[in-house]
């Protein structure tokens, strides 16, 4: 839809400047949060939502499916519109079908055009529909549980069911889902290095409290203690990096380790480098 966005050009220690551009754009600003709505207003509903559908049912040669929930489709194409695809309806169906009055239907492949203005000059509250779809496919592989001549979804237990289309042949389509799992296991193991970060900063300072009251105190104890506190609860856990990310893990450790076990050397050479007080 055509409408009205609000973003920050700018921002200082007393202000913030706002600017309001005109765009095209799926995700509309509801006007009531803007700074400045005066001006600036932008329809509450557009005249068309999105929507999907979906066939009922389709077949990769002799297999049938529902492409339907829960399956997992390839990502559809943009479909170039022609005028022997589309009718264009008149200003009448148009007002009949709930558009405001003077709102017009233009083709401008691959999108439809609906509003009171033009392609090239809209005004607020115009929308271009285009449609995402999916042709097709000369090759592709599909997932699933075969039951008879049909693919239902394939159960797995306490997740969702697999049932998913790929492009491609076999030897493609494992191909994509290993570097889907690749990208996701990384994803996962970066979020869990920061976590058992965490948890190390959180065992030392505790460790470096109770062992500072012993005798001959201080963090070279506290460390490695906690190091080794740390290590256990990471091993024994389903938390344990992949083994892509052990260097980098390591390398983080030793250097953590180093740096707690040098800081109380820097602070006695500050503590000697300061002037004698005057007397």
């Amino acid at each position: 839809m055509w409408c009205t966005r609000q973003r920050g050009d700018g921002t200082t220690e007393t202000y913030t400047a706002w600017v309001y551009q005109q765009v095209w754009t799926e995700h509309v600003q509801p006007s009531a949060d803007f700074r400045q709505p005066e001006g600036h207003g932008n329809p509450v509903v557009p005249m068309v939502q999105p929507a999907h559908r979906r066939t009922p049912r389709a077949r990769i040669e002799r297999l049938c499916f529902i492409p339907g929930e829960p399956c997992i489709l390839p990502e559809g194409d943009q479909l170039e519109l022609t005028s022997r695809m589309v009718r264009l309806p008149t200003e009448a169906e148009l007002a009949g079908a709930g558009a405001p009055q003077g709102v017009r239907a233009q083709l401008q492949s691959p999108y439809l055009f609906l509003g009171i203005g033009s392609p090239d000059q809209p005004r607020i509250g115009d929308v271009r529909i285009s449609y995402k779809v999916v042709l097709p496919l000369p090759t592709a592989t599909l997932f699933g549980l075969l039951v008879g001549s049909q693919v239902v979804p394939y159960p797995l237990p306490d997740r969702r069911p697999f049932y998913r289309v790929l492009r491609g042949d076999r030897a493609a389509a494992e191909a994509e889902l290993k570097y889907e799992h690749r990208v996701l296991s990384v994803l996962v193991d970066a979020v869990a290095l920061v976590l058992l970060w965490l948890a190390w900063w959180l065992l030392y300072e505790p460790l470096r409290q109770a062992l500072g009251r012993l005798p001959h105190k201080g963090h070279a104890a506290a460390a490695p203690a906690a190091l080794m506190v740390y290590l256990v609860v990471a091993g024994s856990t389903r938390l344990t990096p992949d083994p892509a990310l052990l260097p980098l893990l390591v390398a983080g450790l030793v250097g953590g380790v180093l740096l707690v076990l040098l800081r109380p050397w820097r602070t006695f050479r500050r503590r000697s480098a300061a002037p004698p007080p005057r007397e």
